[in-house]
């Protein structure tokens, strides 16, 4: 295991650094992370080789902005593509003109193609985990991995068993680094296999981008207390039976995604902006009546919205 950059209240945040660090890890000069302002970024960023272009890492920070950039001049980079677990938080990943959102509560696996513009936003403390390597590897074509990166949803077949698979590889490289080069092979098959059926999904789903409008319809309008199965199959001109239908192929109930999502955003409010009653929090994201959020909140969080918030208050209080 490398550790390659740890950023806290005594290492202060250095951008040329984190750029060296990042070049370490195997990321092409395109791809960018910056910390969102705040006083005291964290960062700890580790990576595991696993051999022929192919490496793992994890990045564990507070709020940041990750992007590709423009290539300007020169050589083009090494076709290169990534399989990510995001930890649940509040967070957005826009790639290939699909907005993606985490699932309430629980880790969610995207395929990001580095030779494309992608742009990651999460507010809050989180981590990512991914496995990088070259597109060559897979021996597929551009167009099916393309494919892939739009296609790849819960209800594929390889999903949860890739998004268990790499925190366990994660567990693997942290207790016994040197068996990394023997699970090399494996890995990117697994990947392939997931690429491969995320592909033909997308060839057998008539209406892709709808899910897509639709859950970048929902972000939009997130906070708006008129937001319901009703007015979303209305702003798509869709019967609410064909929305539920739709829908479905997510594997996330349409409600429990909607008031998870509020929850989350809802939760980083609780941390920063403390002159905010509960009750002005609930309506700030939709929820008009404040008990109700609070029975919510308890039941995702296991914590009252006022327990989680002193509780943050104590922990920061105590670094």
């Amino acid at each position: 295991m490398a550790l390659l950059l740890d950023v806290s209240k005594a290492r202060p945040y250095d951008p040329a650094a984190l750029r060296a660090a990042l070049r370490e890890a195997g990321l092409p000069d395109t791809v960018s992370v910056t910390p969102l302002p705040r006083t005291s970024p964290r960062i700890r960023l580790h990576q595991w080789d696993l051999g022929d272009g192919t490496a793992l890492m994890r990045l564990e920070s507070t709020g940041i902005a990750a992007a590709r950039t423009a290539v300007r001049g020169g050589a083009a980079p090494v076709a290169r593509m990534a399989v990510a677990v995001l930890s649940p938080g509040d967070w957005t990943l826009t790639h290939q003109g699909t907005v993606i959102g985490p699932s309430p509560g629980e880790p969610t696996l995207v395929a990001v193609d580095h030779a494309t513009p992608f742009d990651f936003r999460r507010g809050g403390t989180g981590t990512v985990l991914v496995v990088h390597f070259d597109c060559a590897r897979l021996m597929l074509s551009d167009r099916t991995t393309a494919r892939a990166v739009r296609g790849l949803r819960p209800d594929n077949a390889l999903y949860d068993l890739v998004r268990t698979y790499l925190p366990q590889l994660a567990t693997v490289a942290s207790t016994s680094a040197e068996m990394l080069p023997e699970l090399n092979t494996m890995t990117i098959d697994l990947i392939r296999a997931l690429l491969v059926n995320a592909a033909e999904a997308a060839d057998s789903d008539p209406e892709p981008d709808m899910i897509a409008r639709i859950r970048r319809f929902v972000e939009d309008n997130l906070d708006d207390p008129a937001l319901c199965a009703d007015s979303i199959a209305v702003a798509h001109s869709i019967s609410t039976r064909q929305l539920y239908k739709l829908w479905s192929r997510t594997g996330i109930g349409l409600s429990d995604f909607v008031i998870g999502r509020r929850l989350e955003r809802a939760r980083v409010t609780l941390r920063t902006h403390r002159h905010l009653t509960i009750a002005a929090v609930a309506r700030r994201h939709g929820f008009n009546d404040a008990t109700h959020f609070t029975h919510r909140f308890r039941a995702a969080y296991s914590a009252t919205p006022s327990e989680w918030r002193n509780a943050e208050i104590t922990a920061v209080s105590a670094q």
